[in-house]
C-alpha cells in the first residue's frame, strides 16, 4: 500500500515539476527541484494522514480491549457472587447439618440418660450383691461418659489380600471413665444389652463416623466406613424415623457407609426388619452381614435387601473349605457360597484373623478380604470427634 503511495506522489510530483517549474524558475534545474518539493510536500501529508489514521485505529483498539475488559470483569463478578452465594449456602447446609447432628446426638443422650437413670437405682437381677454394685457402677459411668461426652470412636482395618492394603474401617465404641481410663467391652455391652442400652450407645458410632467421613473428603481420601447397628433399636417407630430423617440428610454419604447386622438379629427380627432395610436402602445405603454361623446363606434374599458384603470368622471359612469340610474332602460347601456371593456381587470378609498361617489359608481359599488383630487392633480415632 506505502508503495504504491509513492509511485503516485512521485509521478505527482513529477508532472507538477515539470509544468511549475519552468515558469516560476526558467533554469534548467527548475522542474527538479520543484519536483523534488512537490515529492517531500505529499510524503508530508501522507505521514500526517497516517499517523491520523493510526490514531484512530489505536484508539478504537483500546475501547474495543475497555469494552472487552468490562464485560471480562462482569463476568468476573458474576462468577463470584455466585461462588460467594454458594459458599453461604453450604456454610448454611453446613450449620443445618450440624444442628441436625446435635439434635439427634442430644435425643440419643436423653433416651440413654431416661434408661439409666430408671436402672440405676433397680440393679440388676442376681443373688451376687458384690456384682449388682458392679453392675450399679457401671451404669454410673455409663451415663457419666453419655452426659459429658466421653464415647469415643475406635477403628479397626478391613484389608484386601495379598496386598493388606487397608481398604475400608470397622467402627466401635469405647467408654471412657472419669479418670480417662477405657472401659473394656466386656464389662459392660453384657449389662448395656441386658437394660435395652446398647442399641442406642452403638448408634452414637454414627454421628462419630459421619464427622469422621466429612473431615477425611475434605482431605480427598476415598476410605469406607462399616457400622454395626442393632436392629432392637431401628424397631423403634420413633426413633426409627428420626434416624431415617439423618441419613436422608446425609444421603452423600451413603456410598462410604456400610451397616452392619449380626445373621442371628436379621433373622429374629424377619419382615419387620426388612421393611426397615428397605427404606434404608431406598436412600442408597448398602448393608454387612455379620456373625455369620449358618453358611446355608440366601444370597439372592441379601442381594435384594442390598447387602453387599458377608464377614465370617477365617476360622469357620479355613473348616468350611478344608478336607473336614466334607467326607470327600471337597469342601464343596465353601465353594458353592463362593460362587453364589460372586454371583450376586457380594464380597467374602474373613474376619478375627490373628495368625499368618491362617492368612495363607485364605490365600488358598481364595478370599479378597480380611479383617483381625493381624492387621490391626482397633484404635482411637484422632479425626473424630
Amino acid at each position: 500500500m506505502h508503495l504504491i503511495a509513492i509511485v503516485v506522489y512521485a509521478a505527482a510530483a513529477a508532472i507538477l515539476g515539470s509544468s511549475v517549474g519552468p515558469s516560476l524558475d526558467p533554469g534548467r534545474g527548475g522542474s527538479h527541484v520543484f519536483t523534488a518539493v512537490f515529492f517531500v510536500g505529499f510524503a508530508l501529508v501522507h505521514e500526517v494522514y497516517a499517523r491520523v489514521r493510526a490514531e484512530a485505529a489505536a484508539r478504537d483498539d483500546r475501547e474495543r480491549n475497555q469494552q472487552a475488559l468490562d464485560e471480562r470483569w462482569r463476568h468476573a463478578e458474576a462468577a463470584l457472587d455466585e461462588m460467594r452465594d454458594r459458599i453461604e449456602g453450604l456454610n448454611r447446609e453446613g450449620d443445618a447439618r450440624r444442628s441436625n447432628d446435635m439434635a439427634v446426638l442430644k435425643t440419643l443422650l436423653g433416651q440413654l440418660a431416661d434408661r439409666l437413670g430408671a436402672n440405676l437405682s433397680t440393679g440388676v437381677a442376681g443373688s451376687d450383691g458384690g456384682k449388682q454394685a458392679s453392675d450399679a457402677d457401671i451404669r454410673r459411668v455409663l451415663r457419666d461418659a453419655l452426659e459429658e461426652n466421653r464415647v469415643d470412636l475406635y477403628l479397626q482395618p478391613v484389608v484386601s489380600l495379598p496386598q493388606r492394603h487397608s481398604r475400608f474401617y470397622e467402627c466401635y465404641s469405647r467408654i471412657r471413665d472419669g479418670a480417662g481410663q477405657v472401659i473394656a467391652p466386656d464389662r459392660y455391652i453384657a449389662l448395656a444389652t441386658e437394660n435395652g442400652l446398647i442399641a442406642t450407645v452403638d448408634n452414637l458410632l454414627l454421628l462419630r463416623c459421619v464427622q469422621l467421613i466429612r473431615r477425611l473428603q475434605r482431605q480427598h481420601r476415598d476410605v469406607g466406613f462399616f457400622v454395626n447397628l442393632s436392629l432392637d433399636s431401628i424397631s423403634d417407630g420413633s426413633f426409627f424415623d428420626q434416624f431415617l430423617f439423618f441419613l436422608e440428610s446425609n444421603a452423600e454419604l451413603a456410598d462410604r457407609m456400610v451397616f452392619e447386622f449380626a445373621q442371628a438379629d436379621l433373622a429374629r427380627h424377619g419382615a419387620a426388619a426388612s421393611a426397615k432395610l428397605a427404606r434404608m436402602a431406598d436412600l442408597g445405603y448398602s448393608f454387612s452381614l455379620d456373625q455369620v454361623t449358618d453358611l446355608d446363606l440366601d444370597c439372592a434374599r441379601l442381594a435384594e435387601q442390598n447387602f453387599r458384603f458377608v464377614k465370617i470368622e477365617a476360622e469357620r471359612l479355613v473348616t468350611a473349605g478344608g478336607p473336614t469340610a466334607n467326607p470327600d474332602g471337597t469342601g464343596e460347601r465353601l465353594t458353592r457360597l463362593k460362587t453364589e456371593l460372586a454371583r450376586h456381587q457380594i464380597d467374602l470378609i474373613a474376619e478375627k484373623v490373628e495368625a499368618e498361617k491362617t492368612v495363607v489359608d485364605l490365600l488358598d481359599l481364595e478370599v479378597d478380604y480380611a479383617q483381625g488383630w493381624l492387621f490391626g487392633e482397633p484404635r482411637r480415632s484422632r479425626e473424630a470427634g
